[in-house]
């Protein structure tokens, strides 16, 4: 087992020192940020830190997916992540999930701009929302209740692009609802569904919302980010 080949579906490059690209929510130094304080992570994190930081794991090959780059110009991160795939000996990241915002007009243009590069295989853009608690909304309204955003989903389709879907516990049914509408496009669940809260009610309600999810034979999950909301987790808490 010390020397499984591991295919990382998950991980996260920046340069901070790259002109063409900008990360505004790495920035944020006053206020509170989404997930806490970003001062450690404030600095570029490139491929050899990342190997760095997984040289006791025989990582084969990965998937970058988007890391809130400029919303206006998402092509540039794309065209940096292929330039380092085409130029580091490792061939990291082999894989690709671009930004694109549906509720745009130009939504095709930038999903033909990304498909130029021949490592893009899917596309992310964060639709977690809470009316409730606006701090943890990474999104600028519920996108799945606007029929406009719906609509335009259908750009996705015919290109073999996934959908990478990061959502929160209560907007779930209106991911089996997308999904069953668009059932030819592959949605692959982010964080486990975010479970933000640790009471025993909401994981409950969690639990029977991911069961909602599981019938559907076009959405897979992504079993991470179980302590994003809990900085003082511990392995007992995630079980």
């Amino acid at each position: 087992m010390d020397n499984i080949k591991i295919v990382d579906a998950h991980h996260h490059l920046w340069d901070l020192n790259n002109k063409d690209t900008k990360y505004s929510w790495l920035m944020v130094t006053e206020g509170e940020a989404f997930f806490g304080d970003y001062a450690a992570i404030r600095k570029s994190y490139l491929l050899e830190d990342y190997f760095e930081d997984a040289k006791n794991q025989n990582i084969i090959k990965s998937v970058h997916v988007q890391a809130e780059h400029d919303d206006d110009k998402p092509v540039n991160e794309t065209a940096w992540l292929q330039n380092l795939a085409n130029t580091h000996s490792s061939k990291l990241p082999n894989a690709i999930v671009a930004f694109a915002d549906f509720s745009k007009n130009n939504v095709a243009e930038i999903l033909d701009a990304h498909q130029e590069y021949k490592n893009t295989r899917g596309i992310r853009q964060i639709l977690s929302y809470n009316k409730d608690e606006p701090k943890y909304s990474h999104a600028t309204e519920d996108f799945m209740k606007n029929s406009s955003w719906v609509e335009n989903f259908k750009n996705i389709r015919n290109r073999n692009l996934s959908f990478d879907i990061q959502i929160y516990k209560h907007q779930m049914q209106d991911a089996v609802d997308l999904a069953t509408k668009y059932n030819d496009v592959l949605f692959i669940l982010n964080h486990t569904g975010e479970p933000c809260y640790q009471s025993k009610e909401y994981i409950q309600s969690w639990e029977e919302n991911m069961k909602k999810l599981a019938k559907c034979e076009n959405i897979v999950a992504k079993i991470s980010g179980l302590g994003m909301f809990d900085p003082q987790w511990t392995i007992n808490s995630t079980r």
